[in-house]
């Protein structure tokens, strides 16, 4: 037992250096048959002995971050390690199941799932059919997170992303995108269903998924007295970059996220954008297939933040970004697809466009009355020359004396009950009619933007759960 044997060999030690009888220790005397020599040797195995099964303990029963490994991982892991196999094409396609072949309790229920957007459903089927692309970065095939107390965070999310695409991952707190992320980067384990990145099976070659993905979190996690080229050959090492690269790809960061004049620097110098940027190139290193970046620009200024946009946007060709963000305007700028959570459920997913044809209903007009007692009349001016049916008042003050309308995008047909209407109709009355006689200060229109989509998307979802 270590500590005896540590023990034993400290008192003969101490007695050697008290007697008179002989001369103290000395390398020499360490040889076969004594009892300091025995308790050295027995140290030095039982050091490797525990190291061994405290790494394989950590692996099977982690403790509350990470992913639990089967018991018999350091075999499967040697075989991995000379195979390096790859899931193939046909893999993916064979172990593809139904919905109803998974387990009871693996899949929500169809009340659970009816608030789905059709192109989720479409999304769905492609998945679970193998219709999507084989070299697919990411994909998700029922992803299902219950938490301990019982709380079921994510509810069967299927997707599937494509390289050189920017994904926004979208949401309200407490939608279920971090407990989702979180499961991709190996945080947490899943509580079921089935993801892939980079072609490796999240449940079984998790060390090949972090040599082939980058992470950059909320939060920036550095180390105060390392220097930014410090930081990123750290994790060059990490994941894998043979020696004689490191240099050339350390300074393609540096460069990539105009870093070059604080290479030297310590992180504890940067500020807080440069800091970011940092995050982002560690992110980066080594040329991973799949990036997560959580929040990216979260509380920097305007002009930092469209240097990142910019870094973020040079850097997806060739694989899949997940942005997960609550900046609709950052979402626009960078995201070719986009898919909204709420309630840990997939609610809808599809480009920009789609999302707005389907949810934003065309335009919206803007009014502003010349003074609030005025406002009532502006009102009725305008409800009145618009056509019935096909207008909608929010419940949205711009200001106090401003409401907001919505406009439909289609003209009616001809010998529709709604007459002759157009827009350009709209200004023409609204110009000669609208000052002077009915009130009107100021109006505008506009299309509707991508928050207005998040915001009725979010506001259906918490109607349907009363």
């Amino acid at each position: 037992w270590p500590p005896f044997a540590f023990y034993r060999s400290l008192s003969i030690l101490n007695m050697a250096s008290t007697t008179t009888t002989r001369l103290a220790y000395r390398l020499s005397d360490l040889r076969g048959g004594d009892q300091v020599m025995a308790a050295m040797l027995f140290l030095a195995v039982e050091t490797i002995i525990f190291l061994a099964l405290a790494y394989y303990l950590g692996q099977v029963v982690p403790g509350e971050y990470g992913v639990q490994r089967p018991w018999y991982f350091p075999f499967k892991a040697l075989v991995d390690r000379f195979s390096r196999k790859k899931i193939r094409p046909e893999d993916l396609e064979g172990s593809t199941r139904n919905v109803t072949d998974f387990n009871v309790g693996a899949m929500a229920s169809e009340e659970e799932l009816q608030f789905e957007d059709d192109d989720v459903r479409e999304e769905r089927q492609r998945i679970l059919s193998g219709n999507y692309p084989h070299d697919a970065p990411l994909v998700l095939k029922n992803m299902r997170k219950v938490y301990p107390n019982g709380k079921l965070s994510v509810k069967d999310v299927t997707l599937a992303t494509e390289k050189s695409q920017i994904f926004g991952l979208l949401g309200p707190n407490g939608a279920g995108k971090t407990s989702l992320i979180s499961m991709l980067t190996g945080l947490y384990p899943s509580t079921g269903g089935e993801a892939r990145v980079s072609g490796y099976d999240l449940r079984t070659q998790l060390s090949s998924i972090f040599l082939t993905m980058g992470v950059c979190p909320q939060h920036d996690i550095l180390w105060g007295d390392l220097t930014v080229e410090e930081h990123l050959y750290f994790y060059a090492r990490l994941k894998g970059i043979p020696v004689r690269e490191e240099r050339a790809q350390v300074d393609r960061a540096i460069s990539r996220v105009s870093l070059t004049k604080f290479a030297r620097r310590l992180s504890r110098g940067l500020s807080g954008g440069e800091k970011r940027r940092l995050s982002i190139a560690i992110s980066l290193m080594g040329d991973p297939g799949v990036v997560f970046l959580d929040e990216p620009t979260t509380g920097l200024d305007p002009e930092v933040k469209r240097i990142i946009w910019d870094i973020v946007q040079d850097a997806r060709q060739g694989r899949t970004i997940i942005l997960t963000t609550h900046s609709m305007e950052e979402a626009e700028v960078l995201c070719q697809r986009i898919a909204i959570m709420a309630k840990g459920t997939l609610r809808c997913i599809g480009s920009q466009l789609r999302l707005k044809q389907v949810y934003g209903n065309g335009f919206r007009l803007t009014v502003s009355a010349t003074k609030p007692s005025e406002l009532g009349r502006a009102m009725g001016f305008i409800e009145s020359i618009l056509p019935p049916g096909r207008h909608q008042r929010l419940d949205t003050f711009v200001s106090t004396v401003s409401y907001e309308f919505q406009l439909p995008s289609e003209t009616p047909s001809s010998g529709s009950n709604e007459g002759e209407y157009t827009l350009s109709r709209l200004f023409e009355r609204l110009e000669q009619e609208g000052k002077e006689i009915n009130g009107v200060e100021d109006w505008g229109l506009s299309q509707v933007s991508l928050e207005e989509v998040f915001l009725k998307i979010i506001r259906e979802d918490d109607a349907d759960a009363e």
